[in-house]
């Protein structure tokens, strides 16, 4: 599998799960709203279990160093999405507004 293919489908995996946890949990206020922590680390287990499973071990091998000019590339490709999703965010409706909850 290519490179691209492989960003582009954790991508969606990823869109997929943080849809699906942010449906459950976004809504809850106060304490309850750790409860997507706890979702997120049930995740985490999960797929510590699966890697295990499938491989024999766990962690990766990454370079210290990349050399390749095509991950540079998407790596700059992706700082770019980054910085762009921000400005975004903070420039409409949508900009996190910071508000101290109150119990009771």
């Amino acid at each position: 599998m290519s490179p691209a293919v492989g960003i582009a489908l954790s991508a969606l995996f990823s869109l997929a799960i943080a849809l699906a946890i942010g449906y459950i949990t976004l809504r809850l206020v106060g304490l309850f709203f750790f409860a997507t922590l706890a979702i997120l680390e049930a995740i985490r287990q999960v797929m510590n279990y699966a890697e295990i499973t499938l491989t024999g071990h766990i962690g990766k091998n990454v370079p210290i160093v990349i050399s390749d000019p095509i991950s540079l590339v998407y790596l700059a490709v992706l700082a770019v999405v980054n910085i762009l999703i921000y400005l975004y965010l903070m420039s409409t409706k949508h900009r996190i507004v910071y508000c101290s909850y109150k119990a009771g």
